[in-house]
């Protein structure tokens, strides 16, 4: 899982924290499809969990920030992905075969992909909208 310009959602900040994470990803998705060591699994979930907290504490700034409407839809969403993620790991720690982990994986790198392009996407575009209107 790459991250490519076009996932860019036109704030700088998050567009930088959202590569970081593309990155965590990919590598956890790597490393659980070469049978990774549980306590690699673990570090590199826990890595995500904390990445993705100060991620969406930083968007969830910028919404209030800009008195964004979808404010609550879009923090069910990272309600969910921080789900997925303590299940994830919780996975990690108890299957030792990894294949649910896998799985888990998996739906993560989906849901981030379909929250950046259209969640985060309309986020930046409102924030755009928002700060033109300023000038």
């Amino acid at each position: 899982m790459k991250w490519t310009p076009e996932y860019s959602i036109g704030i700088e900040e998050l567009d930088r924290e959202h590569q970081a994470y593309f990155e965590i990803v990919d590598k956890l998705g790597s490393a659980l499809q070469l049978g990774c060591a549980t306590d690699l699994l673990v570090e590199l979930t826990e890595t995500l969990i904390v990445k993705a907290e100060r991620h969406f504490e930083h968007e969830q700034a910028e919404m209030r920030r800009w008195s964004y409407p979808n404010t609550t839809a879009h923090i069910a969403e990272h309600d969910q992905a921080l789900g997925q993620l303590a299940e994830l790991q919780q996975q990690a720690l108890h299957d030792g075969t990894n294949q649910l982990a896998l799985q888990l994986a998996q739906n993560m790198e989906q849901w981030l992909l379909r929250h950046v392009l259209v969640a985060d996407t309309e986020l930046g575009a409102w924030v755009t909208q928002m700060r033109a209107a300023q000038l």
